[in-house]
């Protein structure tokens, strides 16, 4: 209809197909999103990229044209969008309460739809704020709440933790960020050399074995909660997967070690859902592991890359998640090595190996920091149906 006329009428299509479908489109909600799906086919800027020959091209071109930066002002331009979706599926609760003495940071604190709520404790005297934790559900890039993200906890809110991990049947965590000894704020939360812990009256840690891998080491614990905090007795088998080297002295991880940590998370996560992403503030680290899955899934699966899309996923749940134009562009030079060595010559002959550069950044978030200069997204753009795209591109042998 609108390439066709030029406009559309989207009541007067409502109305044809509920003749024939009368239960199609039923909700006012429903017709909200109606609309923001056509508004993103016709005004949506296209940013998936095939996995084909010219791969390697495009991803440069967007590093040295300053594409990037446009995308990420893109991605902030559409929030409104994605604000509203929110709204489509998930009722607000104007009840929300926060509790500020339990957030490592002020201005990171859980948005309404995808906070995460824990039991009222102790049990049968239970402060108002025991039920409080920041972390919140994020959709991977298939499964909706296959992450569960919060910041290393504060020393008071070790228990808060662990709690976390035993209400939401946790049994694989992965830790990002170093812990410092000169950080009062950031004690060891766990047990180490076989020893045990009691994060709470009812939950008790013992360690058992640690496993040091190249990139990560893995710490296995078992997890006991006891029948006066649950309704039984629970024994599980916990894993902490503590990615090495990445301090919170603000240098970004080396590209190659972070996607083997995210493919292996990844395969490791198909057999235990949710994940828990915790990280220094809950947002930064985080943010860039999540949107690295979700990229690295899309690749495999899709064979297409698609930056944008998987920022704008992931911020649904956090705004603080992908906020700087350093991340946006750690995530396409992440993809070019990891497609380079995923598929190696049968999509594309590099002609730049990509130069590895340190970034800082801060432990602070906010849609606000915004410490690069805006540019606008100007010029004609491409109209796409690609919403959550599923359609393969077959790859071809690198001709000669």
């Amino acid at each position: 209809m609108a390439a066709a006329t030029g406009s559309i009428d989207v009541l007067s299509m409502l109305e044809h197909l509920r003749n024939n479908y009368p239960n199609m489109v039923d909700n006012v909600e429903q017709y909200k999103l109606a609309h923001l799906v056509i508004l993103n086919c016709l005004e949506g800027t296209r940013t998936s990229i095939p996995i084909i020959k010219s791969f390697c091209r495009e991803v440069e071109r967007i590093l040295e044209e300053d594409v990037a930066e446009s995308q990420m002002q893109y991605v902030r331009e559409c929030e409104w969008q994605d604000d509203s979706v929110k709204s489509i599926f998930s009722k607000q609760n104007s009840d929300q309460i926060l509790f500020p003495e339990k957030d490592r940071f002020p201005n990171i604190q859980p948005e309404w739809h995808s906070q995460v709520y824990l039991r009222p404790f102790p049990p049968g005297s239970a402060t108002e704020s025991s039920t409080y934790i920041n972390a919140i559900h994020v959709d991977g890039y298939e499964e909706q709440g296959r992450y569960v993200v919060t910041s290393y906890p504060l020393p008071h809110c070790i228990g808060d933790f662990w709690r976390l991990i035993v209400e939401q049947n946790i049994y694989v965590v992965v830790c990002l960020n170093e812990t410092s000894s000169k950080d009062e704020t950031c004690k060891l939360f766990w047990p180490i050399n076989k020893t045990k812990m009691k994060p709470t009256e009812f939950i008790s840690v013992q360690h058992v074995k640690t496993s040091s891998l190249k990139f990560y080491t893995v710490m296995t614990f078992e997890v006991k909660a006891e029948t006066a905090y649950l309704e039984e007795v629970r024994d599980t088998t916990v894993e902490i997967i503590k990615f090495k080297g990445w301090n919170t002295s603000v240098i970004l991880p080396d590209f190659e070690d972070f996607f083997s940590l995210a493919e292996d998370v990844i395969k490791i996560s198909r057999r235990s859902t949710p994940v828990l992403i915790s990280c220094y503030d809950g947002a930064t680290a985080s943010g860039l592991f999540i949107a690295m899955s979700f990229l690295i899934e899309q690749i495999n699966q899709e064979h297409e890359c698609d930056v944008c899309q998987a920022i704008r996923s992931i911020r649904t749940s956090r705004k603080q998640f992908v906020d700087t134009l350093e991340e946006v562009e750690f995530l396409y030079k992440a993809c070019l090595l990891y497609v380079e060595q995923k598929f190696g010559n049968r999509t594309y002959t590099a002609r730049h190996k990509v130069k590895v550069t340190r970034t800082r950044w801060r432990f602070f978030g906010g849609a606000g920091n915004d410490r690069h200069s805006r540019t606008v997204v100007s010029g004609a753009k491409e109209p796409t149906t690609k919403i959550l795209p599923v359609r393969t591109v077959e790859l071809r042998p690198r001709e000669e």
